[in-house]
């Protein structure tokens, strides 16, 4: 009869310890994930607006993925503020609709999210009320901090 319960006991502690490893990582996959790199933007001489590299970053979040890089002041490097946007993941592509300040950069992107990266890629219109409006590409591959 002893042997029996230490058996069990066993068994129990097996079992709690499958369920607990189990809860652990479905938990970890539902963490949030940070991805952080450059974006690179092409030039819009039309608006004199160089080709720009500044930094971005995405947070993955289950499913939802939101994505946002630095946006400079027209033509200078003076940060004013940040596009950004948000997603749903499906088959580990995404498509996603950025704006910027005060909404003169709309972009829609389109990428891939994997365990170690996201890369994105699409195009912006820039409007400028001063200075016209214009488009360009940009990208970025941002990985996993």
């Amino acid at each position: 009869m002893r042997k029996t319960g230490s058996i069990r006991r066993s068994a129990l502690r097996q079992g709690a310890a499958a369920a607990l490893w189990a809860a652990t990582t479905a938990s970890a996959l539902a963490a949030e994930v940070s991805f952080v790199g450059m974006w690179e933007c092409a030039a819009v001489p039309a608006l004199g607006i160089p080709a720009v590299r500044v930094p971005g970053e995405a947070i993955r979040d289950g499913d939802r993925l939101s994505v946002s890089r630095v946006v400079h002041q027209p033509g200078t490097s003076t940060e004013s503020g940040r596009s950004s946007g948000a997603a749903t993941i499906r088959d580990g592509r995404f498509a996603v609709e950025m704006t910027g300040p005060e909404g003169r950069i709309r972009g829609r992107f389109e990428g891939t999210v994997s365990d170690g990266e996201v890369v994105v890629q699409g195009r912006e219109q820039i409007n400028l009320p001063d200075r016209g409006q214009g488009e360009r590409a940009c990208q970025a591959t941002l990985k996993r901090r």
